[in-house]
């Protein structure tokens, strides 16, 4: 028997099994007599059309039931039409999974990570079967199986993996990934035939109407394809629009084509721009709606290591070092002080918005001492030290710096149906203005000062440092989906189009994909010799994000102009498909 035909056979035999519906409690039903009449008589049409009539909650009631008898008699595809069309989106997972024989679809509960039957982007069930359709009808030659270039389903990591003790490495195939990036990123160009792939300067994408995919296609049990993944090639959020007519959040902003590029990212194909991430959205929506409260992430030497580094440089400094003898003395240092610790605060340790702290993170503190190539205008600590006059160097410093939020403002209109996020989003802190912030006593000194410069160059050009390494905008992309999260809880946004985000919190629906959780680093440490006195560098620091205070309607600033509306207004969904979930 062929692939297509044994897809087949399971689908049909899927819709017959459904001969029963149990309700998850749902106080309206259906009385308006023509509605009932024409489901009697097996009128399908005629009752959908009376059922779109009625009042909300009796509406999607009677839905429910026209759906579960469509699928009685084998109408699958039109049964699958109707419950796209149910708005409660409790009722139509309840639904799905009593059509589909999963009672895992039913409920809101998030359950434990890696379960075998969890939907989406990371662990799935067994596709073979799809895998050898796909593989046999779309474009067969294609396929590397069979000889092609570009057709291949696997995995992939981004710019850092963990090992199997917890410690974080960078990629260092820089060339295999070099090469994969530029046939993707050529393939991508040549596509044309898909909308979702064409540049759009404000691309909407209706989270209520992506949930109501994810469900459909977890009760039958069909792969996250990547314009899901992608949110439609969305590579900035830049406004959150709220439809309470329709049922809809959208966020919207810039989006087209993209490809798997360096470091394994997926980047708009127009400004090599990290999309924005369905894993993301995910992970950050159920943190905000289980725990909330701060998030982030810490890198610390151990009080050991900083024994043994203090040590080490003491007795060093008994005896001018050898010529030429300061690389490896340098080496000895980040031995001395040994790997550093990370911990993850807040979020789920195994997600990719950890992964994306805890990189960001590492990254910033390799440029920050010179370790990785920076830009013109952010030159590392120690030739900040060495430019600046008077010149007074520590001879050790332990230079800490911290990512936090950068928004200039959350701007929403008088009615609080629509959002936009103002300002980077993201910026860099020295420790003596963290602890400053968090409203402790702090130092103050010469190497503070440069620490602190650093930290100020960084945050002023955060965009061309964005650009130069992808993954400070996927850390920004982080930041914005906290935002958007915390604004729709508490905004009252769910409440108000009466959201319950069944689908986005159970990961029978979707489980976004899981990586070993980072648990230690390796240590960063510099030195640079200034007038016969040595400096010497290591950093730590990590990421804090508390966007509560600014998501709470009374932080936020009122368009008095009224500017927002008329966005809101021109962009609100209209002609959009019965499956469609983004939009131009």
């Amino acid at each position: 028997m062929s692939a297509a035909r044994r897809l087949f056979g399971i689908f049909c035999l899927s819709f017959a099994l459904s001969c029963a519906y149990h309700s998850f409690a749902y106080s309206a039903e259906p009385r308006d007599a023509a509605f009932q009449a024409s489901l009697a008589a097996g009128e399908f049409s005629t009752a959908l059309s009376a059922a779109e009539k009625l009042p909300a909650p009796e509406r999607d009631a009677a839905l429910r039931d026209l759906a579960t008898a469509q699928s009685r008699v084998g109408a699958g595809g039109a049964s699958l039409a109707t419950v796209a069309t149910i708005r409660d989106d409790r009722l139509r997972q309840d639904v799905l999974g009593q059509m589909f024989g999963q009672s895992g679809m039913s409920g809101n509960d998030v359950r434990s990570v890696g379960s075998n039957n969890a939907q989406g982007g990371g662990v799935q069930p067994d596709f073979d079967s799809l895998i050898e359709l796909m593989s046999s009808t779309i474009a067969p030659e294609t396929w590397r199986e069979a000889g092609g270039t570009q057709g291949e389903v696997k995995s992939h990591t981004s710019g850092v993996y963990v090992d199997a003790q917890g410690a974080m490495r960078p990629i260092v195939n820089g060339a295999e990934l070099a090469r994969l990036a530029a046939l993707r990123r050529d393939a991508a160009r040549g596509e044309t035939t898909s909308n979702v792939r064409r540049a759009s300067a404000m691309r909407k994408v209706s989270l209520t109407r992506l949930e109501r995919e994810l469900q459909i296609r977890a009760a039958q049990g069909l792969p996250i394809e990547e314009e899901l993944q992608t949110l439609a090639g969305l590579q900035k959020i830049q406004y959150v629009f709220v439809y309470p007519n329709t049922g809809d959040v959208v966020l919207a902003g810039p989006a087209g084509d993209w490809y798997l590029g360096r470091e394994n990212r997926r980047l708009a194909v127009e400004n090599d721009r990290p999309v924005v991430l369905l894993d993301d959205l995910i992970t950050l929506l159920r943190r905000e709606f289980t725990s909330g409260g701060e998030f982030g992430c810490s890198i610390d030497p151990t009080p050991a290591g900083i024994e043994r580094l203090t040590a080490f440089v003491t007795e060093s400094n008994k005896k001018p070092l050898a010529p030429g003898g300061r690389p490896k003395w340098t080496d000895e240092l980040g031995k001395r002080l040994g790997t550093q610790n990370v911990s993850i605060m807040g979020i789920d340790p195994s997600s990719h918005a950890a992964q994306v702290l805890v990189e960001a993170d590492y990254r910033m503190k390799l440029l920050g001492i010179g370790k990785e190539e920076s830009i013109v205008q952010v030159p590392s600590y120690l030739q900040i030290i060495a430019d600046s006059k008077p010149k007074q160097p520590p001879a050790l410093d332990l230079v800490r710096w911290w990512f936090t939020i950068n928004y200039e403002a959350l701007l929403t209109s008088a009615e609080h149906d629509v959002y936009e996020l103002r300002g980077s989003g993201v910026k860099l802190l020295g420790e003596n203005e963290f602890l400053a912030a968090q409203g402790r006593r702090v130092a103050t000194g010469q190497a503070n000062t440069a620490n602190q410069l650093f930290a100020a160059n960084f945050t002023t050009h955060f965009a061309a440092l964005a650009q130069k390494h992808p993954i400070y905008a996927e850390l920004q992309n982080v930041f914005d989906l906290a935002l958007v999260a915390a604004v729709l809880k508490h905004d009252g946004v769910c409440d108000r189009i009466q959201w319950q985000r069944t689908g986005f919190m159970s990961p029978a629906v979707y489980q976004a994909e899981q990586s070993p959780a980072p648990r230690t680093v390796e240590t960063v440490a510099a030195s640079r010799e200034l007038s016969r006195t040595l400096i010497i560098a290591t950093a730590s620091g990590g990421v804090t994000v508390d966007v509560a205070s600014i998501a709470r309607p009374d932080a936020m600033q009122v368009d008095g102009r009224e500017q927002l509306t008329k966005v809101r207004q021109s962009q609100r969904p209209t002609n959009v498909p019965t499956r469609g979930w983004w939009w131009d």
